[in-house]
């Protein structure tokens, strides 16, 4: 006698969602040819897509990294501000940036030929946290100070175009830095001066610092050179 039963057509839709794989189906713990897991398989390749490209945690800290290094490179300038108000923002922002206590601006007289200190921006001593304060030199450097073409830092910067990194002013001989009593005084020890659109930029700072070229670029970046 026979025992055959008659072959009934595959319900696939009666089966569930996670059960199903192109139509055929599947129990929740059949292994697949390879013979991993559903899981084990999907862990696999997210480990090697992981290897194959940088994680995105990774990515960030390098670029948190580059921001503390380099330093913001846009200057967040007011609406209605004057070019003069502009300047000084961006002045103030590399001092921040890059750990200067006071930046001046030297522009040339049309009738007497002589540089003369604009104006510029002076850190707060709140801001400094230390006793040395370049105040006494910044503002005699602008009160008392003009330097023709070719003398001082700022002349010979006005006459070649080429910027100057003083490390150490204090050192240095009056006939090559006219300001090194004054710098004594108030603690100025570096001192930066850069050309940039026909006037030139004072950056200076009571520490001792080697100089840095990415520092020199950061300037003429942020403070625009045209």
């Amino acid at each position: 006698m026979s025992w055959e039963h008659p072959t009934a057509a595959l319900d696939v839709s009666s089966k569930r969602p996670e059960e199903r794989i192109v139509g055929f189906a599947i129990s929740p713990d059949s292994v697949l040819a390879n013979g991993c897991r559903e899981e084990e398989l999907s862990s696999s390749v997210e480990d090697k897509s992981m290897k194959s490209s940088p994680r995105v945690a990774d990515l960030l800290q390098k670029s948190m990294e580059d921001f503390y290094r380099q330093g913001p490179l846009v200057a967040p300038v007011a609406c209605g501000t004057s070019e003069r108000s502009q300047m000084r923002d961006r002045l103030a922002m590399v001092c921040d940036t890059k750990g200067f206590d006071y930046a001046i601006i030297w522009k040339m007289n049309v009738q007497s030929r002589l540089m003369y200190g604009q104006t510029g921006y002076l850190k707060q001593p709140a801001l400094m946290g230390r006793s040395e304060h370049p105040e006494y030199y910044y503002r005699n450097s602008i009160k008392l100070f003009a330097f023709p073409l070719g003398l001082g830092v700022v002349g010979r910067v006005a006459a070649s175009g080429q910027n100057e990194w003083c490390t150490n002013v204090q050192q240095l001989p009056m006939s090559q830095f006219h300001r090194a009593d004054i710098a004594r005084s108030a603690g100025v020890s570096t001192v930066v001066c850069v050309a940039i659109n026909g006037v030139v930029l004072e950056f200076g700072c009571c520490a001792l610092r080697r100089k840095d070229t990415s520092v020199l670029q950061y300037i003429c970046t942020v403070c625009g050179a045209r």
